[in-house]
Protein backbone atom coordinates (compact mmCIF):
# COMPACT_ATOMS: atom_id res chain seq x y z
CA UNK A 1 0.00 0.00 0.00
CA UNK A 2 1.53 3.31 -1.08
CA UNK A 3 0.10 6.81 -0.79
CA UNK A 4 2.20 9.62 -2.27
CA UNK A 5 1.74 13.16 -1.00
CA UNK A 6 3.36 16.47 -1.88
CA UNK A 7 3.26 18.59 1.24
CA UNK A 8 4.65 21.68 2.96
CA UNK A 9 5.97 20.11 6.16
CA UNK A 10 6.40 16.74 7.85
CA UNK A 11 5.94 16.95 11.56
CA UNK A 12 6.99 13.46 12.50
CA UNK A 13 10.53 14.16 11.28
CA UNK A 14 10.86 17.45 13.16
CA UNK A 15 10.95 19.71 10.14
CA UNK A 16 10.64 23.39 11.00
CA UNK A 17 7.24 24.62 9.94
CA UNK A 18 4.41 26.80 11.18
CA UNK A 19 1.52 25.42 13.20
CA UNK A 20 -1.74 24.65 11.45
CA UNK A 21 -5.08 23.36 12.74
CA UNK A 22 -7.06 20.59 11.10
CA UNK A 23 -10.48 19.20 11.89
CA UNK A 24 -10.04 15.82 13.53
CA UNK A 25 -12.50 13.03 14.20
CA UNK A 26 -11.89 12.13 17.85
CA UNK A 27 -14.26 9.17 17.98
CA UNK A 28 -13.24 5.86 19.51
CA UNK A 29 -13.14 4.25 16.07
CA UNK A 30 -9.82 5.91 15.18
CA UNK A 31 -7.06 3.29 15.03
CA UNK A 32 -4.18 2.02 12.91
CA UNK A 33 -4.09 4.74 10.27
CA UNK A 34 -1.70 3.94 7.43
CA UNK A 35 -1.49 7.06 5.28
CA UNK A 36 0.98 9.88 5.52
CA UNK A 37 -1.88 12.36 5.39
CA UNK A 38 -3.23 10.84 8.61
CA UNK A 39 0.05 11.54 10.40
CA UNK A 40 -0.05 15.17 9.34
CA UNK A 41 -3.68 15.60 10.37
CA UNK A 42 -3.03 14.04 13.77
CA UNK A 43 0.07 16.07 14.50
CA UNK A 44 -1.57 19.39 13.67
CA UNK A 45 -4.97 18.57 15.13
CA UNK A 46 -6.38 21.26 17.39
CA UNK A 47 -6.45 19.18 20.58
CA UNK A 48 -6.36 20.37 24.20
CA UNK A 49 -3.26 18.42 25.22
CA UNK A 50 -0.44 16.95 23.17
CA UNK A 51 2.57 14.85 24.21
CA UNK A 52 5.34 13.80 21.83
CA UNK A 53 8.14 11.34 22.61
CA UNK A 54 10.82 11.36 19.93
CA UNK A 55 14.09 9.64 19.08
CA UNK A 56 15.98 10.90 16.00
CA UNK A 57 19.06 9.11 14.72
CA UNK A 58 21.29 9.25 11.65
CA UNK A 59 22.54 6.60 9.26
CA UNK A 60 26.05 5.27 9.96
CA UNK A 61 26.11 6.43 13.57
CA UNK A 62 24.76 5.22 16.90
CA UNK A 63 24.16 8.76 18.19
CA UNK A 64 20.61 9.97 18.67
CA UNK A 65 18.60 12.96 19.85
CA UNK A 66 15.89 12.14 22.40
CA UNK A 67 13.18 14.61 23.37
CA UNK A 68 9.85 14.81 25.14
CA UNK A 69 7.62 17.78 24.38
CA UNK A 70 4.17 18.80 25.57
CA UNK A 71 1.62 21.49 24.84
CA UNK A 72 -1.60 22.10 26.74
CA UNK A 73 -4.47 24.59 26.73
CA UNK A 74 -5.11 23.69 30.37
CA UNK A 75 -1.75 24.01 32.14
CA UNK A 76 1.80 22.70 32.33
CA UNK A 77 1.78 18.93 31.87
CA UNK A 78 3.65 16.64 34.24
CA UNK A 79 3.76 12.99 33.27
CA UNK A 80 5.13 9.56 34.08
CA UNK A 81 6.18 7.17 31.34
CA UNK A 82 6.07 3.64 32.75
CA UNK A 83 6.66 5.16 36.18
CA UNK A 84 9.53 7.47 35.15
CA UNK A 85 8.58 11.12 35.88
CA UNK A 86 9.06 13.97 33.41
CA UNK A 87 8.24 17.66 33.78
CA UNK A 88 9.32 20.77 31.95
CA UNK A 89 12.76 22.20 32.70
CA UNK A 90 11.84 25.45 30.97
CA UNK A 91 8.11 26.06 30.64
CA UNK A 92 6.71 28.60 28.19
CA UNK A 93 3.38 30.09 29.23
CA UNK A 94 1.80 31.39 26.04
CA UNK A 95 -1.48 33.16 25.46
CA UNK A 96 -3.23 30.05 24.15
CA UNK A 97 -1.12 27.16 25.44
CA UNK A 98 1.61 26.11 27.85
CA UNK A 99 4.59 24.30 26.30
CA UNK A 100 7.83 22.62 27.24
CA UNK A 101 10.46 20.49 25.51
CA UNK A 102 13.13 18.49 27.33
CA UNK A 103 16.22 16.86 25.89
CA UNK A 104 16.55 13.41 27.46
CA UNK A 105 19.72 11.33 27.52
CA UNK A 106 18.02 8.07 26.54
CA UNK A 107 14.46 6.98 25.75
CA UNK A 108 15.26 3.60 24.18
CA UNK A 109 13.78 1.64 27.10
CA UNK A 110 10.28 2.79 26.13
CA UNK A 111 10.37 1.56 22.53
CA UNK A 112 9.23 -1.80 21.22
CA UNK A 113 6.54 -2.37 23.83
CA UNK A 114 3.25 -1.11 25.22
CA UNK A 115 3.76 1.75 27.65
CA UNK A 116 1.55 3.59 30.11
CA UNK A 117 1.51 7.37 30.44
CA UNK A 118 0.16 8.92 33.64
CA UNK A 119 -0.51 12.64 34.03
CA UNK A 120 -0.59 14.45 37.35
CA UNK A 121 -2.33 17.68 36.32
CA UNK A 122 -5.66 15.96 35.59
CA UNK A 123 -5.54 16.96 31.93
CA UNK A 124 -5.87 13.39 30.71
CA UNK A 125 -9.41 12.10 30.54
CA UNK A 126 -9.83 8.60 29.21
CA UNK A 127 -12.52 8.02 26.63
CA UNK A 128 -16.13 7.67 27.73
CA UNK A 129 -15.53 10.10 30.58
CA UNK A 130 -13.48 7.83 32.83
CA UNK A 131 -11.74 9.54 35.73
CA UNK A 132 -8.49 7.70 34.95
CA UNK A 133 -5.40 9.82 34.31
CA UNK A 134 -3.50 7.12 32.42
CA UNK A 135 -3.44 5.77 28.89
CA UNK A 136 -1.55 2.86 27.32
CA UNK A 137 -0.39 2.36 23.74
CA UNK A 138 2.25 0.54 21.70
CA UNK A 139 5.50 2.32 20.80
CA UNK A 140 7.25 0.71 17.79
CA UNK A 141 10.80 -0.65 17.89
CA UNK A 142 13.60 1.87 17.40
CA UNK A 143 14.20 1.99 13.68
CA UNK A 144 17.61 0.97 12.32
CA UNK A 145 18.00 1.61 8.59
CA UNK A 146 20.62 1.41 5.84
CA UNK A 147 20.83 2.56 2.21
CA UNK A 148 22.28 0.34 -0.53
CA UNK A 149 23.09 0.43 -4.26
CA UNK A 150 24.26 4.03 -4.20
CA UNK A 151 26.26 5.54 -7.05
CA UNK A 152 29.44 6.86 -5.45
CA UNK A 153 27.44 7.75 -2.37
CA UNK A 154 24.51 9.26 -4.28
CA UNK A 155 20.88 8.14 -4.27
CA UNK A 156 19.69 6.86 -7.63
CA UNK A 157 16.76 4.96 -9.05
CA UNK A 158 17.31 1.40 -7.86
CA UNK A 159 18.86 2.41 -4.55
CA UNK A 160 17.08 0.66 -1.75
CA UNK A 161 16.60 1.11 1.96
CA UNK A 162 16.32 -1.65 4.52
CA UNK A 163 15.19 -1.44 8.12
CA UNK A 164 14.33 -3.69 11.05
CA UNK A 165 10.65 -4.49 10.54
CA UNK A 166 8.27 -4.49 13.51
CA UNK A 167 5.45 -7.01 13.21
CA UNK A 168 3.51 -5.20 15.95
CA UNK A 169 3.56 -1.88 14.10
CA UNK A 170 0.28 -1.46 12.21
CA UNK A 171 0.89 2.19 11.30
CA UNK A 172 3.42 1.58 8.54
CA UNK A 173 6.72 3.24 7.69
CA UNK A 174 7.03 6.78 6.39
CA UNK A 175 9.80 7.55 3.87
CA UNK A 176 10.50 11.14 2.90
CA UNK A 177 12.94 13.13 0.76
CA UNK A 178 13.44 16.85 1.35
CA UNK A 179 14.99 19.50 -0.93
CA UNK A 180 16.01 22.81 0.65
CA UNK A 181 17.29 25.66 -1.56
CA UNK A 182 19.63 26.89 1.17
CA UNK A 183 21.39 23.50 1.22
CA UNK A 184 22.50 23.77 -2.42
CA UNK A 185 26.01 24.79 -3.47
CA UNK A 186 25.09 25.49 -7.11
CA UNK A 187 23.79 29.05 -7.57
CA UNK A 188 21.83 28.18 -10.72
CA UNK A 189 20.07 25.34 -8.92
CA UNK A 190 19.26 27.65 -6.03
CA UNK A 191 17.70 30.17 -8.42
CA UNK A 192 15.89 27.65 -10.63
CA UNK A 193 14.54 25.58 -7.74
CA UNK A 194 13.93 28.20 -5.07
CA UNK A 195 11.04 26.47 -3.30
CA UNK A 196 11.40 23.88 -0.57
CA UNK A 197 10.02 20.49 -1.62
CA UNK A 198 9.21 17.37 0.36
CA UNK A 199 7.96 14.13 -1.12
CA UNK A 200 6.75 11.34 1.15
CA UNK A 201 5.16 7.92 1.01
CA UNK A 202 3.84 5.54 3.61
CA UNK A 203 4.45 1.81 3.10
CA UNK A 204 3.82 -1.34 5.10
CA UNK A 205 6.46 -2.18 7.71
CA UNK A 206 8.02 -5.06 5.73
CA UNK A 207 11.71 -4.13 6.02
CA UNK A 208 12.69 -2.74 2.60
CA UNK A 209 11.79 -0.29 -0.16
CA UNK A 210 13.37 0.33 -3.59
CA UNK A 211 13.58 3.92 -4.85
CA UNK A 212 12.08 4.52 -8.30
CA UNK A 213 12.41 7.18 -11.00
CA UNK A 214 9.03 8.53 -9.91
CA UNK A 215 10.27 9.06 -6.35
CA UNK A 216 13.07 11.35 -7.60
CA UNK A 217 11.31 12.97 -10.56
CA UNK A 218 10.49 16.27 -8.84
CA UNK A 219 14.03 16.90 -7.59
CA UNK A 220 16.85 18.48 -9.64
CA UNK A 221 19.76 16.24 -10.58
CA UNK A 222 22.82 16.47 -8.31
CA UNK A 223 20.81 18.24 -5.60
CA UNK A 224 21.69 17.91 -1.92
CA UNK A 225 18.75 16.13 -0.29
CA UNK A 226 17.82 14.88 3.16
CA UNK A 227 16.34 11.39 3.35
CA UNK A 228 14.13 10.33 6.27
CA UNK A 229 12.65 7.04 7.44
CA UNK A 230 10.49 6.61 10.52
CA UNK A 231 7.52 5.07 12.26
CA UNK A 232 5.16 6.25 14.98
CA UNK A 233 2.78 4.93 17.59
CA UNK A 234 0.03 7.16 18.88
CA UNK A 235 -3.23 7.30 20.77
CA UNK A 236 -5.99 9.87 21.14
CA UNK A 237 -8.26 9.96 24.18
CA UNK A 238 -11.23 12.30 24.70
CA UNK A 239 -13.53 13.28 27.52
CA UNK A 240 -17.19 12.32 27.57
CA UNK A 241 -18.22 15.64 26.01
CA UNK A 242 -15.49 15.56 23.39
CA UNK A 243 -13.36 18.07 25.29
CA UNK A 244 -10.15 17.89 27.33
CA UNK A 245 -8.70 15.52 24.76
CA UNK A 246 -5.14 14.22 24.79
CA UNK A 247 -3.00 13.16 21.83
CA UNK A 248 0.15 11.14 22.60
CA UNK A 249 2.67 10.16 19.92
CA UNK A 250 6.00 8.34 20.06
CA UNK A 251 8.30 8.66 17.04
CA UNK A 252 11.45 6.85 15.96
CA UNK A 253 13.23 8.13 12.87
CA UNK A 254 16.57 8.30 11.06
CA UNK A 255 17.98 10.73 8.50
CA UNK A 256 20.79 10.95 5.97
CA UNK A 257 22.06 13.85 3.86
CA UNK A 258 23.26 13.01 0.35
CA UNK A 259 23.05 13.99 -3.31
CA UNK A 260 21.01 12.32 -6.02
CA UNK A 261 22.09 10.99 -9.40
CA UNK A 262 19.34 10.92 -12.05
CA UNK A 263 21.57 10.15 -15.04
Amino acid sequence: MKNIFYIICIAIFTFSCSEESHELNTSAEISNTKTFEDYIAFNYADVDNKITVQRMGALNTTASINTISTTSKIGAIELELDGTPFKGDNIYYGKNATNWTNNVEDLSMFYGKEVTIDLSNNSLQAKNGSSSNSVSFYIPDIIVANLYNLNEGRIQSGSYITWNSDSENANGITLAVEYKPMSQTDEDMYNDYSERLIKAITVDDIGSYTITDADLAEFPDDANLTFYVGRVGYVLETGSEGSNDVYVAAITSMRADMRIDKN
